[in-house]
């Protein structure tokens, strides 16, 4: 009976032998290589891991603007800012101080306007007119109306009418400081 092998051919040996020394080949450059036998500065950065450079690495004029920091631009004449003066635009003496003033006028007759008397009491200068209103009317006086005096922005008008004679009465403004 006849054998069903092959004989082993030269051809055969060489590749098998090939086979054999790229793989043992490989495992050795594996376990050989490492990065006490490397040159220093002979590895180009695509060939480091992430996270693994450090400052004394890095060539700053090459770095970009970190994403996060677009905006610090803006801010080198924080100190100085044009409008650090102003809000929404407007000064701050557009607005308001939390102080507020009770003005009051004297106690008279007013001055006499048909067959009612009237006074008008402004606000100190530097201040903004609230509100405003009569004050110490007798019992029978009537106050017919009380408004902001016309043509003034900082004044205050009460008219009443007296129940007799002179009744005098005063009118009070509140004014809030700029």
């Amino acid at each position: 009976m006849g054998s069903d092998r092959r004989p082993i051919t030269p051809s055969l040996v060489v590749s098998v032998l090939a086979l054999v020394l790229a793989v043992a080949g490989g495992a050795y450059a594996a376990g050989a290589i490492n990065g006490s036998k490397l040159k220093n500065r002979s590895v180009a950065g695509k060939k480091l891991k992430k996270n693994t450079v450090t400052g004394t690495e890095v060539k700053e004029s090459k770095l970009g603007q970190v994403p996060s920091a677009l905006n610090a631009d803006h801010a080198t004449n924080a100190d100085a800012a044009t409008n650090a003066t102003q809000l929404g635009g407007k000064p701050d003496t557009a607005y308001m101080g939390s102080t507020v003033q009770k003005v009051e006028s004297v106690i008279q007759a007013g001055t006499a306007f048909g067959t009612t008397r009237i006074i008008d009491q402004a606000c100190p200068q530097g201040t903004i007119l609230l509100s405003g209103g009569p004050a110490n009317l007798s019992d029978d006086s009537i106050m017919v109306e009380s408004f902001p005096t016309p043509g003034s922005t900082n004044s205050w008008r009460a008219r009443v009418k007296p129940a007799g004679g002179n009744d005098p009465f005063s009118v009070v403004v509140l004014c809030a400081h700029r």
